[in-house]
């Protein structure tokens, strides 16, 4: 398409053949001819444009092209399919080009993308994604990895992972997965790791075990991990035990700037949770999300997190009780919380004390998640009257909690009234 495509309209009116609009006068307006200006002669900017195009692997140019609207139609004419990434990453960072890279490769996901970022960072991230999910074991080559990784590591700070192939091989000893030495030792700039070992699909060759990780998957794993120096870390949605949390702790405990982890759906149950935490450092500030947790895990989680410096608890999800609750919320004062989630734990209104005492003498708490507990309208009373001398909290979420309605709006409104007194401070 040529550049710009739209045209002045009396270009428009000297150039439009009317026997093209209308076949026949007493029938309704066609579609217009496409190639009615194939004839038409190309502009000499165009003709050497499209003879760097037909030469662009011998002689890459795009940004010595001074001007913008040539850029764009060197971009239309270019097959950048066939041309290798590594020589569009080392001679292309304009932005609008890798913008219409990705549109182009992944239009389903245009909506869903952070534009804080440049776009060949976006794209770049996406494709290394893409890469090393659809890899199977059988198929990895370390040489190969290696040249992928150098090619991507200076434009990946964010690598997500949302699902691995499965080992299917059943003449292999092992079940392991692609290992992620290799690839987290060499990506420099990596500050925010995603992971999964789970899978989405498999084929007629599955077999019972195929899918669960490994001891030298953790092995490979945790010795790249040790080279990173990660904001946040996410481990989702795979089995470990107590042994792997440990390995996993101790390489984390290196990442100086980390400030999240995040270890959903795990099932590592009250024993890891333990051996993890054991081997962070003080300096530490994970952000904790739904771990299977019973009461007694919570009370050690409670034992552990006094030592350290933490602003958010999200334990949604874990059936830990009245007795794991107050535990929790024995810690709001100690560690200067600031955000706590405990919807859905299965706890009652033996929690009264507790809460109140939280509630009256705590002020750094902001959010506060108590959602689907029987907490019953007697104690949404007290919470109410306490509620009038706390000016911190911002956040309260007591829905289906068994709260008389006209109490769960004066509650709502109360807080509604902090939240709007402290935006008017800030």
């Amino acid at each position: 398409m040529r550049y710009p495509s739209t045209v002045d309209r009396n270009i428009y009116l000297a150039y439009i053949r009317k026997e093209d609009v209308f076949k026949k006068c007493d029938q309704l307006l066609n579609s217009i001819n496409l190639n009615w200006d194939f004839d038409y002669p190309k502009s000499l900017a165009e003709i050497c444009l499209k003879t760097i195009a037909d030469n662009w692997s011998s002689f890459p140019l795009f940004s010595e092209i001074i001007v913008c609207e040539n850029r764009c139609l060197l971009a239309d004419i270019l097959d950048v399919e066939s041309l290798p990434l590594a020589e569009l990453c080392n001679h292309v960072r304009d932005d609008a080009f890798w913008k219409r890279m990705f549109i182009v490769k992944w239009p389903n996901l245009i909506k869903n993308i952070n534009c804080e970022k440049l776009w060949i960072e976006i794209y770049i991230e996406k494709y290394l994604s893409e890469s090393i999910e659809s890899l199977k074991p059988s198929d990895y080559n370390v040489e190969v990895m290696k040249s992928l990784i150098e090619l991507c590591s200076p434009f990946v700070k964010c690598l997500k992972i949302d699902h691995l192939e499965a080992a299917i091989e059943s003449n292999e000893p092992a079940n392991d997965h692609i290992p992620f030495d290799v690839i987290l030792e060499h990506l420099s700039e990596l500050k925010y790791l995603s992971i999964t070992f789970d899978c989405k699909t498999i084929n007629t060759q599955f077999y019972l075990g195929c899918t669960t990780i490994t001891d030298n998957d953790i092995k490979k794993f945790v010795t790249g991990l040790a080279h990173t120096d990660l904001y946040e870390f996410e481990f989702h949605s795979s089995k470990l035990n107590a042994i792997m949390l440990t390995q996993i702790g101790r390489a984390l405990d290196k990442s100086s700037s980390l400030t999240k982890i995040s270890l959903g759906n795990c099932r590592f149950g009250d024993a890891g949770l333990l051996a993890f935490s054991r081997v962070l450092s003080h300096d530490s500030l994970p952000n904790i999300k739904h771990i299977m947790l019973t009461s007694h895990g919570a009370k050690l989680l409670a034992n552990i997190l006094r030592r350290r410096k933490i602003e958010t608890i999200d334990l949604k999800l874990n059936p830990i009780l009245a007795e794991g609750a107050l535990h929790i919320l024995a810690l709001v004062n100690i560690v200067d919380l600031v955000s706590l989630n405990l919807s859905s734990c299965s706890f009652d209104r033996s929690i009264e004390e507790g809460l109140i005492y939280v509630l009256k003498q705590n002020k750094t708490l902001r959010n506060l998640n108590l959602s689907t507990n029987k907490l019953g309208d007697a104690l949404g009373i007290k919470i109410f009257e306490t509620l009038k001398n706390n000016f911190t909290l911002r956040k309260f979420d007591i829905r289906n909690t068994e709260i008389n309605f006209a109490t769960k709006c004066d509650i709502d409104t109360m807080i509604l009234e902090n939240r709007e007194k402290n935006n008017k401070l800030s």
